[in-house]
C-alpha cells in the first residue's frame, strides 16, 4: 500500500543526502549508503554499478540541490522500501524509484531509477513539432550547459546552445558567436538560463534582457 505518512522520514532524509552535491562528492558517505549490490538505471538509460557511481559523484560539478515533491512509500517487505518522487527543476523534470533496505542501522539503496519527463509540447509532436529551448551561459559554465543540453535533449526537446570554439576567441569572432547566439533566441520557444551559485555574466545578462524583451519565457537552473 502507497503512503505519504512521516513514518518514512528516515528514508527520505537518505533519498534526500543523495541529491546534495557535499554528499554526493563524498565517497566515504555516499558507500555508506549505497548497497553492496547497488545499481541504478539513468535517465539517458546507462546502466551504473556501486563503484562506477561512487566515482562519477566524487567527480561531479557543484550543483544546487533540486527541488522534489509527489514523494511516496510502498513497504514492499519488513525489511525494503520503494519510493518515488519528483524532480523538478530548469533542465527538465524527471520521476525517480528507489529501493531501500532498511534492516539494518541505517537505510541503504539498492536500486534506484530515473525517467524523464517529456514536455506538453513534445507530447503533442504528432500535431506539431518538439519544444526549442535555447540555452544561455557563461563560457565557465560549459560543462554544466553540456549536461543541460543533453538531458533536455533525451527529453525530446530541440536544444539551441552556444558555439564553442577552442583556443583564444578575437573579439571579433566573439561579436559574430554573440549576435548568432541572439537569433538562437528568436528561434527559441523559450530560454534556459545554465547559473550555478546563482551567477549572471554581462554577456548572459544581455542575453536574458533581449529574450525577455521579445518576449521569451526565461528560467534559470539556479533561481534566486
Amino acid at each position: 500500500m502507497w503512503e505519504t505518512g512521516d513514518r518514512f522520514d528516515a528514508v527520505k532524509a537518505a533519498e534526500l543526502a543523495l541529491l546534495d552535491s557535499e554528499v554526493r562528492r563524498d565517497p566515504d558517505r555516499v558507500r555508506e549508503l549505497l548497497h553492496p549490490e547497488f545499481v541504478e538505471i539513468g535517465r539517458s538509460g546507462r546502466r551504473w554499478t556501486r563503484s562506477a557511481t561512487i566515482a562519477a559523484l566524487e567527480s561531479e560539478h557543484e550543483r544546487v540541490a533540486p527541488e522534489t515533491d509527489e514523494w511516496s512509500f510502498n513497504e514492499v517487505s519488513p525489511s525494503l522500501v520503494l519510493v518515488t518522487y519528483r524532480i523538478t527543476g530548469g533542465a527538465g523534470s524527471s520521476r525517480h524509484a528507489s529501493l531501500w533496505d532498511v534492516s539494518g542501522a541505517i537505510p541503504i539503496i539498492r536500486y534506484h531509477q530515473g525517467t524523464l519527463i517529456r514536455s506538453d509540447e513534445v507530447e503533442r509532436i504528432s500535431v506539431g513539432r518538439p519544444e526549442i529551448v535555447c540555452i544561455c551561459g557563461s563560457a565557465r559554465f560549459l560543462p554544466q550547459m553540456r549536461d543541460v543540453n543533453r538531458d533536455l535533449t533525451l527529453s525530446g526537446v530541440i536544444v539551441l546552445a552556444p558555439g564553442e570554439a577552442e583556443g583564444v576567441v578575437s573579439v571579433e569572432h566573439k561579436t559574430v558567436l554573440d549576435a548568432l547566439h541572439l537569433r538562437k533566441i528568436d528561434l527559441a520557444d523559450r530560454v534556459l538560463v545554465v547559473n550555478p551559485g546563482g551567477y549572471i555574466g554581462e554577456s548572459t545578462g544581455r542575453e536574458i534582457a533581449y529574450a525577455r524583451a521579445a518576449g521569451k519565457a526565461v528560467s534559470f537552473t539556479d533561481p534566486a
